[in-house]
């Protein structure tokens, strides 16, 4: 007993629950998708971090707590990526973190590029019956290039990020324009025009996705080593989180 309420676990302020209302209809799958929007939501805009446990019955009393309030009008993002988001928030190793956070971005690649040359392809005209093979080639070619991870990795960007949105989140916090916006060779300058800006910024999440997934020893590169280099990870994972929740916003489709 403590302050006359009897709790069943040590670490009950660790655990919250979820009551869902009309549910009646939906399978059990169908609620864990919903649930685990409801936890990406609760992340992203309370800054909380919760994951999905099975609790023995003598934990389930009812107990007190804060209300948080959320606009939810059902599911609105696809259902792996938000996996993948949620997964990097309970990773306790920022390594591992990054590159769930770039595995929401990753997981668009392929559609993006198959949007990319369908543009292509528009623009140019190609369903009339008069064709420019040349025209038709150098276009081929473009698409071809944008099938590189670094290329594709780009184009995500250029569909989900709006350049001045970004700006106003970095101006938000002096810690950001430090990490992220500081004279280093991967460095965001905001007073590029967006394209630029885009482009760094791929090459900066890009650096450290490398770092991490393909490091080589014997190299004068920069290599992101387990606990040794935490830290300039770490930096990484607030602007990971921001960018990769963009990308499931404006590239989820049903």
């Amino acid at each position: 007993m403590h302050g006359g309420i009897s709790h069943t676990t040590f670490n009950h302020e660790e655990y919250m629950a979820i009551q869902l209302w009309h549910t009646e209809n939906l399978t059990i799958d169908e609620i864990n998708i919903l649930v685990n929007e409801i936890l990406l939501r609760i992340s992203i805009e309370h800054d909380l971090d919760f994951s999905i446990v099975e609790l023995d019955a003598t934990m389930k009393d009812k107990g007190t707590s804060k209300i948080y309030g959320i606009q939810f009008h059902g599911v609105e993002y696809e259902h792996i990526p938000v996996l993948y988001l949620n997964n990097a928030f309970h990773s306790k190793d920022s390594r591992l973190s990054f590159l769930s956070f770039y595995q929401v971005l990753e997981y668009f690649f392929v559609r993006t590029q198959n949007y990319n040359f369908l543009s292509l392809f528009q623009e140019n005209n190609f369903m009339s019956n008069s064709i420019d093979h040349k025209l038709l080639r150098s276009t081929l070619q473009k698409y071809k290039n944008t099938l590189s991870e670094r290329e594709s990795l780009k184009l995500v960007l250029k569909r989900s990020i709006n350049v001045l949105e970004l700006k106003d989140w970095l101006n938000s916090c002096p810690l950001y324009i430090d990490n992220y916006c500081n004279n280093t060779d991967i460095s965001i300058d905001l007073s590029k025009n967006d394209d630029k800006i885009i482009s760094k910024l791929s090459d900066r999440i890009y650096y450290f996705r490398c770092s991490i997934a393909h490091a080589k020893g014997d190299m004068d590169e920069f290599i992101a080593i387990p606990s040794i280099s935490n830290s300039e990870i770490s930096k990484e994972l607030d602007l990971m989180k921001y960018i990769s929740y963009e990308v499931l916003k404006k590239c989820s489709e049903f």
